[in-house]
């Protein structure tokens, strides 16, 4: 008994001060992204701040607008979350600890933040990064990055990780398919994809903005055609081990017959 007591004990000293450890930074890191930032609404159980109220009535039709599309798609988030809409480049680069230069947002799941880069708020366009690349709508972006989180509570924490990890594509496939949108052009991407040539081999080795686009492209064409065309179920298609090659091939194939169609954007 006094053993038990005593590795208690011990246990308790060392987890109670990382569990301390844990919040204050997270408080310091929180703290530090929001200041000079003003929150404007609460939507959905979400504080909403920006660091230029301008654009205020913009940015709530904005979260309107992706709050219906999640809805209309059966997508629930229960926990809370801080979103942060950044107006310049430099603000967003601070708040992402210039570690995220060149994505659309950042979603910090531990903390329940989700950061976005600026956009043409007036016309809900997010900025785009290269001239091949589309404009997408950003409530798509916001609904893309608040799926991430669905995903992490349908999964729970340390599941999505791996999923993260060991099939990424299904991470960011399914979060495309919710947004249904792409910043890769729909009819460049499905001819590149079918020709499986030194195009996509390019594109596949590559770490530019461009390649990152095909990538998540390519991650939504399979998502779009296991959920849609085949159609799986949400669980199967989480807890299925895919094999990505002959996925593909299969996907090639029943595009060149046309049994299969993707015809979105």
């Amino acid at each position: 008994m006094k053993k038990i007591y005593y590795y208690l004990k011990l246990l308790s000293a060392v987890v109670f001060p990382i569990f301390i450890l844990y919040y204050v930074v997270f408080y310091a890191i929180f703290f530090y992204m929001i200041i000079g930032n003003t929150k404007i609404a609460t939507i959905k159980r979400n504080a909403i701040y920006t660091d230029n109220i301008e654009f205020k009535d913009d940015i709530i039709q904005i979260m309107d607008t992706c709050m219906k599309k999640l809805e209309n798609n059966n997508i629930s988030i229960h926990q809370k979350y801080t979103i942060l809409f950044s107006t310049t480049i430099d603000k967003y680069n601070r708040n992402t600890f210039y570690l995220a230069k060149g994505s659309l947002g950042n979603n910090y799941s531990m903390m329940n933040v989700l950061v976005l880069a600026p956009a043409d708020y007036k016309r809900n366009l997010q900025h785009k990064y290269d001239e091949k690349l589309f404009n997408r709508r950003l409530s798509d972006v916001i609904a893309h990055e608040l799926t991430h989180s669905y995903l992490k509570e349908k999964m729970g924490f340390f599941k999505y990780i791996k999923m993260n990890f060991f099939g990424k594509w299904k991470n960011e496939g399914f979060c495309e398919f919710i947004a249904n949108s792409s910043s890769f052009n729909i009819e460049d991407g499905k001819r590149i994809f079918v020709e499986n040539g030194e195009e996509q081999e390019k594109l596949k080795s590559n770490k530019d903005i461009l390649a990152y686009s095909y990538f998540y492209f390519t991650s939504r064409l399979k998502t779009d055609y296991l959920l849609s065309y085949k159609k799986i179920s949400l669980n199967e298609f989480l807890n299925t081990d895919f094999n990505e090659t002959d996925l593909e091939n299969e996907i090639r194939r029943s595009l060149l017959s046309k049994k299969y169609v993707f015809d979105k954007q």
